[in-house]
């Protein structure tokens, strides 16, 4: 039954969106016009009230993931942020809230998740914590995310920190200058560190940089334990500038959901690219650099 409901739903956006496109006086919508107009009519026919959907957990998430997929497309090819409204919209229920709240969480925060996007999970957060209702725990696990999701997040200026590099020289992240800082925080022994290490020390695009004195490599070590420093400190390219905090307390200022953790800074510390991959960063850089 649910599953016919899902297509259901998509037909349903599909003529109001036809419906709407007749009104445009005859002016054709490109592929992402169009797109943009079917996210944002997406849940006009879909029953919140209806916890029957939470005995059909795959059949909603199905559901989500469309719009999810929807959404990222509209913001990414139309700068277009449509994710506002599901945190009231699923308030109708509490149950559906928690439900929503948690795909949400999922799709949009979880370092895993191919969909991750704190610029679209904003939005449903300043919702979240504004609906009354909401149990106080709950509300303070949302206002938490939406204070971390804040921080240093994309086209703001990323908060400076003192570091000490591991030939005993001191330093701030706002004291390099260089037209990029590529901002990479690691842990010795990660394994994915490795593989993001290997990475920027074989790309092209990284070293010619290097070279022109156009990039830095920052490689922060953001915690405490010294030991693993002082083993690990020496693997880096003799280019890169590796430090640690020189303060601990310093570690407050970033959040750090997953290591390897990749920011791309302009020389104005402006965030480029907050907890990115580095396949992205370095096409970024290269088509900045041409």
């Amino acid at each position: 039954m649910k599953k016919g409901f899902f297509y259901a739903i998509l037909a349903l956006i599909a003529v109001s969106c036809s419906a709407k496109s007749e009104q445009h006086d005859a002016v054709e919508l490109t592929p992402a016009e169009k797109n943009v107009e079917a996210m944002a009519n997406y849940w006009n026919k879909f029953n919140f009230a209806d916890t029957t959907w939470l005995a059909h957990e795959k059949e909603l998430e199905q559901v989500f993931a469309v719009w999810v997929e929807g959404v990222l497309a509209a913001y990414y090819d139309c700068d277009t942020i449509l994710t506002g409204d599901i945190a009231e919209r699923a308030s109708v229920s509490k149950p559906m809230f928690k439900q929503f709240m948690h795909m949400a969480d999922e799709c949009f925060r979880n370092p895993n998740s191919p969909w991750r996007c704190e610029e679209l999970y904003i939005p449903i957060l300043e919702k979240a914590v504004k609906i009354d209702g909401v149990d106080d725990a709950e509300k303070l696990r949302w206002n938490d995310r939406l204070e971390k999701a804040k921080m240093n997040r994309f086209n703001t200026i990323a908060t400076d920190f003192d570091f000490r590099t591991d030939k005993g020289t001191t330093g701030s992240l706002h004291g390099i200058d260089t037209q990029w800082v590529l901002l990479y925080f690691f842990n010795p022994g990660c394994h994915d560190c490795e593989r993001v290490s290997g990475v920027i020390k074989d790309s092209p695009i990284v070293q010619a940089l290097i070279d022109c004195n156009a990039l830095t490599v920052l490689a922060l070590y953001p915690d405490e334990d010294l030991a693993e420093w002082n083993k690990h400190r020496g693997e880096f390219p003799k280019e890169w500038t590796v430090a640690r905090y020189a303060d601990q307390s310093e570690s407050e200022k970033y959040d750090l959901p997953a290591i390897p953790n990749l920011y791309l800074l302009d020389r104005d510390k402006r965030v480029v690219v907050k907890d990115g991959n580095i396949e992205d960063i370095l096409y970024i850089l290269e088509n900045m650099w041409q």
